[in-house]
């Protein structure tokens, strides 16, 4: 009988033992599983990492929404821009004689949040129409500009953290609707596009 008794009781064990190996039931409080806390560990890693690139994520979409906020554009966050006015005109004075256009005179800002400093040169910005026409600085334009003592982008250096306010012309034709400007600083790979809508 006691025989018969101590082979159940090593049965019903080892079924019991083999039950919380195979994960049938809940671990058991007196042998705890060595791989489970490994699992929690690297998962808590994963979810920590996964946490961090949503929060980094959350920061740069709240920046972006932040600069848009505050009226400035950007195609990337190292350089921002705002647009402050812009015109059409049909002719500019100079002391060499009034400049016929029409033309389209913006105004904007260029925030540079780099590392490093940029050259802002007149033949790396362009402006595009509604119709994907390009367009580029107009010399005599810019030059009108300039004997007016208005500042204007050619050969402007911004500093990092500083930003630098002045005007461009372009000469177009009197149906044109402007519709962006492309700003690629000298010797560099940064972009803005400023929206002229």
């Amino acid at each position: 009988m006691i025989r018969k008794l101590c082979k159940v009781i090593i049965l019903v064990s080892l079924v019991y033992l083999a039950g919380v190996k195979l994960h049938f039931w809940g671990a058991s409080s007196t042998s705890p599983s060595v791989e489970e806390p490994a699992i929690v560990q690297i998962m808590d890693k994963k979810d920590k990492q996964e946490h961090l690139k949503q929060q980094e994520t959350k920061q740069q979409e709240t920046k972006q929404q932040e600069t848009k906020q505050q009226g400035m554009e950007s195609q990337d966050n190292d350089l921002n821009g705002q647009l402050i006015s812009i015109s059409k005109v049909d002719k500019l004075q100079s002391p060499f004689g009034d400049k016929t256009g029409p033309f389209v005179v913006v105004k904007f800002a260029i925030l540079n949040q780099s590392q490093s400093p940029v050259t802002i040169v007149g033949f790396g910005i362009k402006m595009e129409d509604t119709q994907g026409n390009t367009y580029a600085l107009d010399n005599d334009g810019m030059g009108a500009l300039f004997h007016q003592r208005i500042s204007t982008f050619h050969m402007t250096n911004i500093n990092p953290g500083m930003s630098q306010t002045a005007s461009v012309v372009f000469k177009v034709s009197r149906n044109v609707t402007p519709s962006k400007i492309v700003v690629r600083p000298h010797g560099s790979s940064l972009k803005l596009v400023l929206n002229l809508q």
